[in-house]
């Protein structure tokens, strides 16, 4: 048995993009179940239309996108960007679409970025979704104040945010 000791919540997501697990980028020990409730509990709080731009903030192995394209929620008309902090995660996500998902990988994309600094221009999306990430930001007032603004920067006008945090709760 090995393991692994990080300074930091990036740092465990870059170690956790090595695993033979992608599931476990969704920060639930691969528990599938429990994302696809997480999933489902998103978008039944969020109006989903097609022709969105939606930006996941830690969005795992995508498989909010997944849902959502494969369930025919969204189309060729949206615009989907994952965000992920390191360039592990973001290879590991992009190389599984492309093997796995190849019908979507035209549809989404996925990008390098953390909460307080999306590499997206202003005003782009319709719908920012962020869940179970802000806690691991820093934990500080100010760092989570700074993603709040960047979340609003990037955000059309009129635009929705959802923000899930429950990290010390049993989600179910």
């Amino acid at each position: 048995m090995s393991f692994h000791v990080s300074n930091s919540l990036i740092e465990t997501y870059r170690y956790r993009a090595k695993s033979k697990n992608i599931e476990n980028l969704n920060g639930r020990n691969g528990n599938r179940l429990l994302t696809k409730f997480i999933i489902t509990k998103i978008i039944e709080q969020v109006s989903v239309r097609d022709g969105m731009n939606i930006i996941d903030v830690g969005c795992g192995d995508a498989s909010l996108f997944k849902v959502l394209l494969q369930d025919g929620l969204v189309t060729q008309k949206s615009k989907l960007i994952g965000i992920l902090p390191t360039a592990e995660e973001v290879e590991r996500v992009a190389v599984d679409i492309e093997r796995n998902y190849s019908n979507l990988s035209n549809k989404l994309s996925i990008v390098r970025g953390t909460a307080d600094n999306l590499d997206i221009s202003t005003g782009q999306a319709d719908l920012l979704i962020c869940n179970g990430v802000l806690h691991g930001n820093g934990q500080n007032y100010n760092d989570f104040k700074k993603s709040l603004k960047e979340f609003n920067r990037v955000l059309k006008i009129g635009g929705t945010v959802y923000i899930g945090e429950l990290p010390d709760v049993d989600e179910m």
